[in-house]
């Protein structure tokens, strides 16, 4: 595949008038559309330029298409968007955006902001995959915390026994979808995530289920079910719901919020802290499915979604950062023993075992895993601008 702008002549055989006239369309044409061409290149003369002439504010788009490819794919396949939000003498300010394609959408990788910022957001399938960080900007401000002792009864009060292993297909089925797989190409922490292929027909209820084969699980107190998910496409919420069946009481659904970016691994927390105990207290199932809005979402057939590390926690034995931090920007969380007489050297706790990040909007938390109680933890994360 080529992507050029669309190439025109500039022989000596043209006379100047020719080429002032070819240059004006060729600025109309690239505000447009940017036309892919036919494998040739070619150079703008300084003289040529893209320009929004109606307002000095707003964008400026120059796109780039390939028409040799097949009918259905007749779309700007990379887009360089320019926007100026501020003008006037010596206060203009642009933001200069790149976009390329992945499975027919438009997905923004580079974003280079006239305030100073320049991000690389490999999204997509890329975005947070393999356990990597989601994007990079440039030097991000880091910040130092400190804990303290951590809470108590971390090893209680935190579980995914039998909702996250490297086997997940060991633990989830598939309820009316077409294909439940054990994804060790797409994965947000471990090794392998719970891969999920919709298919045709899709209705309420439809997704995957759990039958907790170590046995009923206690949920009494417990106030979250958070995980890592991504579908091929944005979601609203209450598309997808989770049940807890309780072996002595109604079972009750709960709405997932909504994906906000397609093909982006996003940090899923569902409350459940308005749950009465009499409903979690015996815990022998808990689903993942569609709503009928969700099968609706879903009908095209060739939808996929993963989910990843699925954890029930009680918020008192989360940890205040005291800041928001990057995904994945906790970049270290030592630990030291605080009983007098103790060991004082230093040691890496580490993520997923020992506490995992609970992401939410602003401030966000660390959740101990293991018992952290006898311990004072400090560390260093990079902060959100």
């Amino acid at each position: 595949m080529s992507l050029v702008p669309w190439s025109f002549v500039t022989g000596d055989i043209m006379k100047p008038i020719h080429r002032v006239v070819i240059l004006l369309i060729l600025c109309v044409v690239l505000v447009g559309y940017g036309v892919g061409g036919g494998g040739s290149t070619s150079e703008l003369d300084s003289a040529a330029a893209v320009t929004n002439v109606v307002t000095g504010t707003g964008d400026v788009i120059l796109s780039f298409r390939d028409y040799a490819d097949t009918t259905d794919d007749d779309m700007d396949h990379v887009i360089f968007n320019t926007n100026c939000v501020a003008t006037g003498q010596n206060v203009e300010e642009c933001d200069l955006t790149i976009s390329t394609t992945r499975l027919g959408l438009n997905e923004v990788r580079m974003q280079i902001f006239g305030a100073g910022d320049v991000v690389i957001d490999p999204i997509g399938l890329f975005g947070g995959n393999l356990d990597t960080m989601r994007h990079i900007v440039g030097l991000p401000k880091l910040a130092g915390f400190s804990l303290g002792s951590s809470i108590a009864n971390g090893t209680v009060n935190t579980t995914n026994t039998d909702l996250s292993t490297e086997t997940p297909t060991t633990e989830w089925s598939s309820v009316n979808i077409t294909v439940v797989l054990n994804s060790t190409g797409v994965f947000r922490k471990g090794s392998a995530s719970l891969q999920m292929i919709m298919g045709l027909g899709l209705n309420a209820g439809d997704g995957v289920s759990n039958p907790l084969d170590s046995g009923d699980q206690d949920w009494s107190g417990e106030d979250s079910i958070g995980f890592w998910f991504q579908c091929l496409v944005t979601t609203s919420a209450d598309d997808w719901q989770i049940t807890i069946v309780d072996a002595t009481n109604a079972d009750v659904i709960l709405p997932v919020p909504a994906l906000t970016a397609p093909s982006q691994w996003q940090w899923m927390e569902v409350d459940i802290s308005g749950v009465s105990d009499v409903n979690k207290d015996v815990v022998t199932d808990l689903d993942l499915t569609m709503s009928a809005a969700g099968a609706t979402t879903f009908a095209g057939g060739s939808d996929i979604c993963f989910m990843d590390y699925m954890w029930v926690w009680d918020a008192a034995d989360e940890s205040a950062l005291g800041f928001d931090v990057y995904e994945d920007g906790v970049l270290v969380v030592y630990s030291m023993v605080t009983a007098t007489g103790g060991d004082r050297i230093p040691i890496v706790e580490a993520e997923t075992t020992d506490y995992f990040i609970h992401y939410e909007a602003g401030n966000d938390f660390l959740v101990p895993v293991s018992n952290l109680s006898t311990k004072s933890l400090w560390g260093m994360a990079a902060l959100e601008p």
